[in-house]
């Protein structure tokens, strides 16, 4: 669930069925769309940042040992030029510095850990520097006991944040698309 230019917007996604159902509940509408669903959610159990494709050289450079734990740097190659570095974070599987080709650098900084939600997270600094040297800050909490990030805020306002979780296996029906919603663009009584 998330707002959209002020308005509240649902996606419900079967990787599956390799489908998303992408629901507006101030009109009881949704719209239906073929996508590889699991591709574009995170891979909360990744070993690496990436995995080697043919449009994507990926390569682990080397190991280290670093302030928050064993760190990796991999060098990532579009085959249509440009690429990136980044150094992962092997216990968080996550990204903790990326160098882009065309100079742009995310860094993130472990600053200490603070509650959020009942739970002990470890508060990230984030910042986001441009080739011309200009910095912006972001923010990351990492929830070590859940094993994936729970508040992300970006620069331009941006922000995602995850509350009131619940460890264990959903009810099956919340996949389920919910009486009264129309296919966008269709009259209650068409068939089709």
């Amino acid at each position: 669930e998330f707002q959209q230019a002020g308005q509240p917007v649902i996606q419900i996604m079967r990787p599956g069925e390799g489908r998303t159902l992408t629901l507006f509940p101030l009109t009881r509408t949704y719209v239906e769309s073929k996508s590889d669903v699991a591709g574009a959610m995170p891979d909360l159990q990744a070993e690496a940042p990436c995995k080697p494709s043919p449009d994507v050289d990926c390569k682990k450079d080397s190991d280290q040992a670093g302030v928050t734990g064993q760190i990796e740097r991999w060098t990532m190659t579009p085959k249509n030029g440009g690429g990136m570095q980044v150094w992962w974070d092997t216990k968080r599987k996550m990204a903790i510095r990326q160098e882009m080709s065309d100079g742009r650098v995310m860094q993130g900084t472990l600053r200490g850990t603070m509650p959020f939600e009942g739970r002990t997270v470890e508060n990230w600094e984030v910042l986001y520097m441009s080739p011309a040297g200009q910095y912006r800050r972001g923010l990351s909490l990492y929830a070590p006991d859940l094993g994936f990030t729970v508040v992300e805020q970006q620069p331009g306002g941006v922000m995602r944040e995850l509350r009131n979780i619940q460890v264990g296996a959903p009810d099956a029906k919340l996949f389920d698309l919910p009486e009264g919603y129309q296919l966008a663009g269709k009259v209650a009584g068409e068939s089709g």
